[in-house]
């Protein structure tokens, strides 16, 4: 697949002109040149996929009639808590995987260019999830290398990755099919450091399966913005992710000057593969056309920066945060985070969300 870097992709559709994770987000979000958009996936208790960010549906969602809807997405069922909720701002039904895949799989007709789902998947879901992804896939449209050509699989922890090694299904899905695309597999964070011990784990399985097993590896990292900002990111991440062949995403790019300062870092890197997520990927698009050969020269990190930077990593000492364990056995019917981030955690995190940050 060729493509022009950077890649741009919509933060849950067009979340700065219409209401996130929507169809009619989505459908903008294409509209506006971008090739790509990032979305959310929870699982429910009677194993549906549903498409949103927060684990609580408070926020975007309520009844048709108006009332609060309260419901932790993970721990209610569909059918009975959920399938009658409305967005907020649209009136749009609580969108399901299986909804979006449909829509996708009409609007995107072209094999050359293919579009592409970002897919998040955050901790609080069960381990398993990804079975669950690629067989609703596979319900759609049976063709497991149209589906690797166009999802990323973004996870946060690496308890899924681990899943998806051990478990026979995915094995089986080489008996069944002629694959032939890799499965892009993506750290999801705020903190390089974590992915660079993530990483560690793709020598793990070479070192421990060689060639029995077919083996599923971490492709590329998708990281804030802020984390980027520091000259150890650019002295130590910077060169580890080239040697290790790793594409690169930054999250979430909103104007001008986090753009060129992404661009720049990863054109001087020589990064093959990297692209940028966006709340309004229109703005970016446009940026793109009109300055990307511009983009060249000495990376600096402004003092500006280098404050955001370290204000940053003072929240990141508030979340939980574990070493990664290789060898462990997983449980797929446990959830990846057992322990909730903190009240002060999510309070910040709220705020930054409010603020675009996040």
């Amino acid at each position: 697949m060729s493509m022009f870097m950077p890649i741009i992709a919509g933060h849950r559709g067009f979340k700065a002109q219409y209401p996130e994770n929507t169809i009619g987000g989505f459908d903008k979000c294409f509209a506006s040149g971008a090739s790509s958009f990032e979305t959310d996936l929870y699982l429910t208790t009677d194993e549906v996929l549903v498409v949103c960010h927060d684990a609580n549906t408070k926020r975007t969602y309520q009844y048709e009639n108006g009332d609060e809807a309260d419901f932790i997405i993970t721990q209610s069922s569909y059918e009975k808590d959920l399938k009658d909720l409305v967005n907020i701002k649209s009136g749009d039904k609580l969108l399901t995987f299986k909804h979006l895949l449909k829509w996708f799989s009409s609007y995107d007709l072209e094999e050359n260019d293919p579009k592409i789902i970002m897919l998040d998947v955050k901790g609080t879901n069960v381990k398993k999830i990804t079975k669950y992804i690629v067989s609703e896939a596979l319900t759609i449209r049976d063709d497991i290398n149209y589906w690797l050509q166009r999802f990323q699989f973004g996870y946060w922890d690496i308890e899924f990755v681990k899943y998806i090694n051990q478990n026979e299904y995915f094995q089986e899905l080489y008996d069944k099919y002629d694959i032939t695309e890799k499965f892009q597999i993506y750290h999801i964070t705020g903190n390089w450091k974590l992915s660079m011990a993530y990483i560690g784990y793709n020598h793990y399985l070479d070192a421990t399966y060689g060639k029995e097993r077919k083996l599923f590896k971490f492709t590329g990292v998708s990281l804030l913005y802020l984390a980027t900002w520091s000259t150890d990111y650019l002295e130590k991440f910077i060169p580890f992710a080239k040697a290790e062949g790793l594409s690169i995403y930054n999250w979430t790019i909103n104007n001008v000057f986090q753009y060129e300062y992404f661009v720049k870092v990863s054109k001087n890197a020589g990064i093959e593969h990297y692209g940028l997520i966006s709340d309004d990927p229109s703005i970016m698009q446009a940026h793109k056309d009109k300055s990307h050969d511009k983009l060249d020269g000495r990376v600096v990190v402004t003092l500006s920066q280098q404050l955001s930077n370290w204000l940053f990593s003072q929240f990141l000492k508030l979340l939980p945060l574990k070493q990664p364990d290789y060898k462990s056995i997983v449980n797929g019917d446990e959830r990846a985070m057992k322990k909730p981030p903190s009240k002060v955690g999510m309070y910040i995190f709220q705020i930054c969300q409010r603020l675009g940050i996040f």
